[in-house]
């Protein structure tokens, strides 16, 4: 069960990982076109 309160490191451990996969999956999708 995730906990409704996060911890702003928590948070931005989160979001570090969400714009490296992002950044890599627009690196993948530009090779790919």
């Amino acid at each position: 069960m995730w906990e409704l309160r996060m911890t702003p490191w928590r948070a931005t451990m989160v979001l570090l990982l969400f714009f490296s996969l992002a950044h890599r999956w627009g690196l993948v999708a530009d090779r790919l076109h």
